[in-house]
């Protein structure tokens, strides 16, 4: 009887280390069709890896992969809707068997996105239709949920009101975002706009919150700053939230402190709003491209006002 204990236990203990370390052995790259052809199927968008893939499990599980490209749709400026230079996700192993998802961190190096409302008011972002298949406005109709749907809907981690995918609590200690790009481009009225070289850190406690959020960036050519902070949803009804910017030119501070209540129903939002700066003059001419008014204007300057929309 020993000996078959030691035995069992012998081959429980192989059996484990193999599952840990043979994904590491795998070319995962010999799997690259199989995975695109997923996600053609579930996004109707020829998705191209043409870098390696890589995935280990030990120390803990990890997922690499290069120059990702995901096609945009027939009429657009763009051939790529999303490329992506390098993703990276590590997920802490131990917290997995308590039905918790925690991403440790998650990379995204170089991604360059491009949004656009085409000629026939149509867009870009609905996936699993052609642009030929969105309606007059680019919105597809609403219609209710299937079952499957329904299925696949945040459920409740543990019955803590915390909401969970697939039944697993999920949290997000950092989420990088290195060197992006954002381009929008209205070809009906003509305008394109530009976000570049953004560079932020994201993290979430849980999908029910609270989040944080900060970086730089460049809007038509202005440097800034920015943070946000959202709060974790109280009662399922109201999102307390706070979002601030810093425009480098006129060193000018924006910020905007409130909340979001009546989720479930008709949101209204409420908040205080304030802007300060030292510079008017310099401000005015870093975001008007060049424009500059009276030299007697070249002083600092606040606003203050209570917002509230709905």
């Amino acid at each position: 009887m020993k000996k078959f204990f030691i035995s069992a236990a012998t081959f429980a203990f192989i059996l484990v280390v193999t599952v840990l370390i043979l994904p590491t052995f795998i070319n995962w790259n010999q799997y690259r069709e199989e995975i695109t052809s997923q996600a053609r199927n579930a996004l109707s968008r020829e998705l191209d890896i043409k870098g390696n893939i890589e995935l280990a499990i030990l120390p803990s599980p990890a997922l690499v992969i290069n120059d990702i490209h995901l096609a945009n749709v027939e009429g657009t400026s763009a051939a790529d809707m999303v490329t992506l230079k390098s993703l990276e996700v590590n997920v802490a192993l131990i917290p997995l068997l308590g039905r918790n998802i925690q991403i440790t961190s998650v990379r995204l190096v170089e991604p360059v996105v491009n949004l656009e409302i085409l000629e026939d008011g149509t867009n870009n972002l609905a996936f699993g239709v052609t642009a030929k298949e969105q309606p007059e406005g680019g919105a597809l109709p609403a219609r209710p949920a299937t079952d499957t749907e329904t299925a696949r809907a945040p459920e409740d981690a543990n019955g803590l009101g915390i909401p969970s995918v697939g039944g697993f609590a999920v949290q997000i200690d950092s989420f990088v975002i290195e060197n992006g790009q954002l381009t929008f481009r209205d070809v009906p009225g003509d305008r394109v706009e530009r976000l570049e070289t953004l560079n932020g850190k994201f993290r979430l406690a849980s999908l029910n919150g609270p989040m944080d959020m900060e970086g730089s960036a460049v809007i038509r050519k202005i440097p800034l700053s920015f943070s946000a902070s959202v709060g974790q949803i109280v009662q399922d009804r109201t999102l307390p939230f706070r979002v601030a910017a810093k425009v480098i030119p006129g060193d000018v501070n924006i910020s905007y402190s409130g909340a979001i209540s009546n989720l479930r129903e008709t949101p209204i939002l409420k908040g205080k709003f304030s802007l300060e700066g030292t510079n008017l003059n310099t401000f005015v001419s870093g975001v008007a491209n060049g424009t500059e008014l009276p030299s007697a204007l070249g002083r600092a300057f606040s606003a203050q006002a209570t917002i509230a929309a709905s």
